[in-house]
């Protein structure tokens, strides 16, 4: 008698093994993480002695029978997580009598939850619904079920607000995540004063309102608050200091207000993750000159956007500090030396951008003295002057370098080349006079360069180069001085904007400690100047624009099929426009403006599905417009002063001689579309043959009854194969 079955990990692939139905008392069942497909069987219910099943990680889809919640009395738990499954999710399942655990997260289930019958005598104590397309209000009665401890609801679509508690309700409730979705009003007290909780999470919602005081806070468990990401006002109550087993607290993105003393954080012992960015309130350090306070050893404080007029004191005495963010504040003058031994070199993330610091106090460290454990520097935004930093170690652990948007003279230094985990390198808007930085390919895992807003100059060609960058995505050398032609080889190195298809889930981070920063940039794309708080892993941008590059485009080009956004405008290219450009099927953004580019427009661009914006002015091109897809979605202005274009959107009207067939349009009458006429080739061949191969197979079956017309016929048309046939029979 076979009670438990486990096959996780075995590469099952295909419908449910529907020979499992034979195996009837079966107590455990585990097929998690394989490639298992189709809809849940309804037979499934006759494994009536089932304690423990498990189906998550795999491919499943569909909805849930509505007998499972009839059935399977002694199931205890029950993992579907990490599938396809959508649907309704059957309210009976929520009542099976000994069902403890609940795990339906990461699907596509939809609409409400219904209420829970008979909640205070329920067992459930975990329930794992997040990830998934579930709206309308959370049930009350979900928060009279007494044994719960574990209640994961994020991410999905709920609304409404949260009831005030009453006795006894989630009286045993450990950990509560209910952030991302839309839940509103209030946020009760009463959650805070849980006997059991430990974790609340309630970031990135609509809440309002101001914090009530916090009752029994003494007695109090609580670890995590995530509150970020609301709309949250007034003062910060006082009574969240009496939260002494507190490690994590997340205020971020709300709008509180008025003042807070860093000093009144020095009762929370244990806290090591402190977040009040973004908020309206101004953050100040009134015992910054006393070194008698004992304040906790934080290892991560972000003091984002929190009108700090100078660096915090207690900074100096942080000696587990690994992450610190004082961007987007009012801090002038230098960055002074101790904010480089702070941390005992664990200090891997420093982000001083956006402030009004104009250099580094004297004398000036050599970067050597840096953390080693350093992943992460971000001083752009800033008004530094002078040349950049010059010296970089051998053991240099940089991840993302950020100078962006400062007044920095002088070269790119060589020494970077050292840096060999480096993903990001902002020197983009400032003076920087320098050819371009040819040994900068040496650095293998570099994903995003820019240079652009420099005084960058000479050619971007170069004989004894690879013109590596294998990881490349983001490419940006606009507004310099570069000029000549654009090397071909160059975009043949960029192996990584050449695979198609890539996942949109993975952010390009830095990785830090206990969590991960996430990279920023500004680039130009479809006509704006977008900043990417997170870069997405695919997303692709080549910004050549507002230099002096001539010649053709490089058909070369066109094999980033990855790419999202092209920009070589304001340049002096030459030629037709590559009709290959449509094998990057992603492209969302093209401009070719204010070039002197010829020829028609390729009637092949209309298969790029996914372009938003297209600027082709300011160029010599002629010839009727092409139309279809995307292109009747463009305006005049992506047309403008190409003086021989015509058709619409162009008010100018095309002469009969344009107004040819779509073929027509191509760039002369041999610029057929070969692909058609390879088909049409392969269409009209294969028939040929086909009867040919028809008629003889009937020849070789014996048939003898042909008519004199046939055979006539076949010997005008095929003298030699009917006359050999026709000798034989």
């Amino acid at each position: 008698m076979l009670a438990m079955l486990a096959l996780g990990k075995c590469n099952l692939s295909g419908p449910f093994p529907s020979w499992l139905v034979n195996l009837d008392k079966l107590v455990n069942l585990d097929l998690s993480s394989n490639a298992l497909s189709g809809p849940l069987p309804s037979w499934l219910v006759k494994l009536d002695k089932l304690e423990n099943l498990d189906l998550s990680y795999n491919g499943l889809s569909g909805p849930i029978p509505s007998s499972y919640g009839n059935a399977l009395p002694n199931l205890k738990e029950l993992h579907f997580s990490n599938n396809s499954l959508s649907g309704t999710i059957p309210s009976l399942l929520f009542s099976l009598p000994s069902l403890r655990v609940l795990d339906l997260s990461v699907n596509q289930f939809s609409g409400r939850l219904g209420e829970f019958h008979n909640a205070s005598s329920s067992p459930l104590e975990k329930i794992l619904l997040d990830n998934n397309n579930l709206e309308g209000p959370i049930p009350r009665s979900i928060f009279e079920l007494t044994k719960l401890t574990f209640l994961r609801l994020q991410s999905n679509s709920f609304n409404g607000s949260i009831p005030s508690l009453h006795e006894n309700e989630l009286w045993n409730c450990e950990r509560l995540f209910l952030s991302n979705n839309s839940l509103s009003g209030t946020i009760p007290s009463s959650l805070f004063s849980l006997p059991s909780l430990r974790v609340l999470d309630l970031s990135t919602n609509q809440f309002s309102g101001h914090l009530g005081e916090f009752r029994n806070t003494s007695s109090s468990l609580l670890e995590k608050i995530y509150l970020d990401h609301n709309n949250l006002q007034g003062p910060i109550h006082m009574s969240i200091f009496e939260l002494t087993n507190l490690k994590y607290l997340v205020l971020s993105s709300n709008n509180f207000s008025g003042d807070v003393d860093l000093g009144l954080f020095k009762v929370l012992k244990k806290l090591v993750f402190l977040d009040l960015s973004d908020n309206s309130f101004a953050v100040y350090d009134r015992g910054s000159n006393s070194t008698s306070i004992s304040f906790p050893h934080i290892e991560h404080l972000s003091l984002r956007s929190c009108n700090i007029s100078k660096f915090p004191g207690i900074l100096k005495n942080q000696e587990g500090l690994y992450s610190l963010d004082l961007s987007n504040n009012r801090i002038n003058g230098e960055i002074p030396n101790w904010i480089w031994s702070i941390g005992n070199g664990f200090l891997a993330n420093l982000n001083l951008s956006h402030n009004a610091l104009e250099g580094l106090e004297q004398p000036s460290p050599d970067l050597s003295l840096i953390s080693d454990a350093l992943t992460v520097l971000n001083l752009g935004g800033n008004a530094f002057h002078g040349t950049l930093l010059q010296t970089f170690k051998d053991e240099c652990t940089l991840e993302t370098l950020d100078l962006n948007g400062n007044r920095l003279e002088g070269k790119v230094p060589r020494s970077l080349a050292k840096c060999k985990k480096l993903e990001v390198l902002n020197l983009g808007n400032n003076q920087i006079h320098d050819t371009f930085p040819f040994w900068l390919e040496n650095l293998s895992q570099l994903r995003v360069l820019i240079l652009g807003s420099n005084k960058f100059h000479g050619t971007i060609a170069h004989p004894l180069t690879n013109h590596t960058f294998p990881l490349l995505q983001i490419f940006d050398l606009s507004s310099n001085s570069f000029m000549g032609s654009l090397p071909s080889n160059m975009f043949k190195s960029w192996k990584a904007m050449m695979v198609e298809g890539k996942s949109q889930s993975q952010f390009l981070s830095a990785k830090i400690r206990n969590g991960y920063y996430q990279d920023k940039v500004t680039i130009v794309s479809k006509g704006l100047e977008l900043e990417l708080v997170k870069i997405l892993t695919a997303f692709t941008v080549v910004d050549l624009s507002s230099k002096q590059f001539h010649g053709d485009i490089p058909e070369s080009v066109a094999d980033l099929k990855s790419l999202r956004v092209v920009n070589m405008s304001y340049n002096r290219f030459t030629g037709r426009i590559p009709a290959s450009l449509r094998n990057i099927k992603d492209l969302e953004s093209l401009d070719l403006s204010n070039n002197n580019l010829s020829g028609k427009i390729p009637l092949q661009l209309t298969k790029l599905t996914f372009l938003e914006v297209l600027n082709l002015s300011q160029n010599l091109l002629v010839g009727s417009i092409p139309q279809g897809q995307q292109f009747n979605t463009f305006t005049d202005k992506s047309f403008l002063g190409n003086m021989e274009l015509c058709g619409p959107p162009l008010s100018k009207k095309c002469k009969d001689v344009e107004a040819s067939p779509p073929f027509a349009q191509s760039q002369n009458k041999y610029d057929w579309d070969w692909e058609y006429a390879w088909i049409g080739f392969g269409i009209g061949y294969g028939v040929g043959l086909g009867t040919l191969f028809w008629t003889l197979a009937l020849w070789t079956k014996g048939m003898r009854e042909y008519t004199i017309f046939i055979d006539r016929m076949l010997l005008l048309i095929f003298p030699c194969e009917a006359f050999y046939l026709m000798q034989r029979y």
